[in-house]
């Protein structure tokens, strides 16, 4: 059960990590 919350974890890094880079790439184009 703690491997899987641990995965859940790391899915919700990864999407915050993508998304962050994306705003700051749109950011950058302004």
């Amino acid at each position: 059960m703690q491997a899987y919350f641990l995965r859940i974890d790391e899915l919700i890094l990864y999407i915050v990590k993508r998304f962050t880079i994306k705003q700051i790439r749109g950011y950058n184009l302004k």
